[in-house]
């Protein structure tokens, strides 16, 4: 019996690993919305560009994150 444990956790971690690099990150738990700061630039303006996003909890990843449809911004291929 333990033999078939360790053999199913293992093909589970497997599974799940796979299905992570294939769809990305599973996890729920995330950070409310953060933009950072744009710093000057040498010409002593602000860049246009800032980016706001929201970090998973459990594995760290960034994604970028629309405000106007709340949500996850997907990316176009």
């Amino acid at each position: 019996m333990d033999l078939f444990n360790v053999v199913a956790s293992t093909v589970g971690l497997h599974l799940t690993g796979l299905a992570e690099r294939l769809y990305g990150c599973a996890h729920r738990r995330t950070t409310f919305p953060i933009t950072l700061r744009v710093s000057e630039g040498l010409t002593g303006r602000q860049s246009a560009q800032s980016e706001t996003y929201i970090a998973c909890l459990e594995c760290g990843r960034h994604f970028p994150y629309d405000w106007t449809a709340m949500q996850i911004a997907r990316r176009v291929a």
